[in-house]
């Protein structure tokens, strides 16, 4: 991938370790076996969340013109008009918008669908820098999820520490993001604070 200062922006990869972890609970979450190239999917999906915090401090001063143009592509009736208003665009909207319809972890996407990705992620969720990371990434993971057969709605619970519990283990869900966000931070995450992320991004009760 390649950032606009023609900077090589390295893609994300997991190890053999945390690979072989996230099959196993998508087998165990759907009963189906994931496919190399859905396991490729959530990396770029990965990649493309870095690039695009990366780039959340530069598009700043242009984010209100962006919105507007981002929406009116968005509200568009038909495809043609959608393209019409995409090439009046800034370049600084049209290159959200090409790279979410290539870099999305669903693969290529029409344009009218990449568009209405690039305005609901054009501002962070609030918070401190490093929290904000976090929420975003959190909602990147579970729309990821759901694309390999689990649920939005799927319970985020570990028992793993707890000595009162009959059943000492982890829900599916909690599983894929404790190993999935400690491959990205480079370090540990509890379901715990997974929780509350979740409740802070989705202002659901799991």
């Amino acid at each position: 991938m390649i950032d606009d200062n023609g900077q090589i922006v390295d893609d994300f990869r997991f190890d053999a370790e945390t690979e072989r972890f996230i099959r196993e609970v998508v087998v165990e979450r759907t009963g189906q076996a994931l496919a190399s190239e859905q396991l490729r999917g959530l990396e770029r999906a990965i990649s493309t969340w870095r690039h695009v915090y990366s780039e959340r401090e530069r598009l700043k001063p242009r984010a209100k013109q962006m919105r507007r143009e981002l929406q009116r592509a968005v509200n568009a009736k038909d495809v043609e008009t959608h393209y019409k208003i995409l090439c009046q665009s800034s370049h600084a909207t049209q290159h959200e918008v090409m790279m979410y319809a290539q870099h999305r972890w669903k693969g290529r996407k029409d344009f009218m669908e990449a568009a209405a990705d690039a305005l609901k992620y054009l501002y962070l969720p609030k918070g401190r820098r490093g929290i904000g990371a976090r929420r975003s990434l959190v909602m990147v993971l579970i729309e990821a999820w759901v694309s390999l057969g689990g649920s939005a709605d799927d319970a985020i619970w570990d028992n793993t520490n707890n000595l009162d519990v009959a059943t000492q283990n982890a829900s599916p869900l909690a599983k894929f993001l404790t190993t999935t966000l400690a491959a990205v931070e480079g370090r540990p995450v509890d379901a715990k604070t997974i929780r509350e992320v979740v409740r802070e991004t989705k202002g659901n009760t799991v």
